[in-house]
């Protein structure tokens, strides 16, 4: 998504009253990188809470088999319960122990995977107490566990439904196929209350998920505050040099090349002089307008390094391709007319240097070569675009 437009779509949401905040793919991709960000130490005390619970289960299991009550010892499958239990318990220790290596990055999967094989776990491990009529309570752990999965904890608001289904799928399942033919209605009431929970868990989800969007778009915006020029809205230098670097990186990784065109309007400082500043301010925005225009790919990104000087980065662009660009907003540019100029045939033109990206290059090397073309061109009679 290009600068521009993003920072379009960040000011819709936030006049949106609405509040259906719809994201565009590559805005909603980022608000799920920020979220995961954001939600990272709170999903590891989740699991760590998680990993509380299942070792008290885990103990009470253990003590039931090994301790003073001799009448569990005799409980069909008490030895896969507690194997099964064991299992899992491995299973969080050895994730969360491995999500504290500094070198491991927080991915929201993780915490997906655990909820879905602890809920699992305990809805069939549940079911075989209840099945067997040992333990009269066999459904609190499934009350406990539940909730854990209706808090979308680096998770969006689909991924919270989708995981909250899933788990409803399994225990209904499990539900079904054990206690199907116990005389008593409780495991369809169960279900029914546990239905309720998920509707209400879902509602809170969702109110919670407009929460995260409405910070996501003013945090987003604050952010891109610092990367805009104030009075053309264009990029400025700080996001030149950020955007300027990632086409590096990505032409050395792909091995496809990128232009850069540098761009100095003409005698801009006698226009000021003798139109006023009020008026070059507003050759400025025009300018900045056509540049606009003119870069409408997503990955084309105009920028105003500063003054009268602005650049275009071209993506995926040979130096012929942005020579026809370059020369395309030359003739805009002075076929441009100013009714608010003290003369009536004001016309204001540029200059401009371009270079394409060669295997060793870095930002600085790009930009020295394009700033000399520049200035060749002003020397050489203004008005004039030179590749090199």
């Amino acid at each position: 998504m290009d600068f521009l437009s993003t920072v379009d779509e960040l000011k819709r949401h936030q006049l949106n009253t609405s509040g259906k905040l719809r994201f565009s793919v590559g805005l909603y991709a980022e608000y799920k990188a920020w979220l995961i960000s954001k939600n990272e130490s709170i999903a590891r005390n989740v699991l760590l809470i998680m990993l509380f619970f299942w070792s008290i289960f885990w103990l009470a299991d253990f003590f039931r088999l090994y301790g003073q009550q001799f009448e569990y010892r005799n409980m069909p499958m008490i030895d896969i319960v507690v194997s099964v239990r064991s299992l899992v318990l491995l299973y969080l220790v050895g994730l969360f122990a491995w999500l504290q290596r500094a070198a491991v990055t927080y991915k929201v999967g993780y915490l997906w995977v655990a909820y879905f094989v602890l809920a699992t776990a305990t809805a069939i491990l549940s079911n075989i107490y209840h099945e067997q009529g040992e333990y009269q309570s066999a459904w609190l752990p499934i009350v406990i566990v539940v909730p854990l999965f209706t808090l979308p904890i680096g998770m969006t608001f689909a991924s919270a439904i989708r995981l909250g289904l899933s788990v409803l799928i399994i225990i209904g399942a499990s539900h079904y196929i054990m206690l199907k033919d116990l005389p008593d209605h409780s495991p369809n009431m169960f279900l029914a209350s546990l239905v309720l929970c998920m509707i209400s868990g879902a509602a809170g989800s969702y109110y919670l998920d407009k929460v995260f969007k409405a910070a996501f778009v003013a945090l987003k915006l604050l952010e891109l505050k610092t990367f805009t020029d104030p009075m053309t809205d264009l990029g400025n230098r700080r996001y030149f040099n950020s955007f300027g670097n990632k086409l590096v990186e990505d032409a050395i990784r792909t091995n496809k090349s990128f232009s850069l065109v540098i761009i100095d309007l003409d005698h801009f400082k006698k226009v000021n002089d003798r139109e006023g500043h009020e008026f070059g301010d507003l050759v400025l925005i025009r300018f900045s307008e056509l540049l606009t225009e003119s870069s409408r790919r997503p990955f084309d990104l105009p920028i105003r390094l500063g003054g009268e000087e602005f650049a275009i980065l071209l993506k995926d662009t040979k130096g012929e391709d942005a020579m026809v660009v370059a020369n395309n907003l030359l003739s805009k540019c002075k076929e441009t007319r100013y009714p608010e100029a003290k003369s009536t045939t004001f016309s204001q033109s540029f200059s401009a240097g371009i270079t394409e990206y060669v295997q060793g290059d870095n930002l600085q090397d790009m930009y020295k070569r394009a700033d000399k073309l520049l200035y060749e061109a002003k020397s050489n009679g203004r008005s004039l675009v030179l590749l090199g």
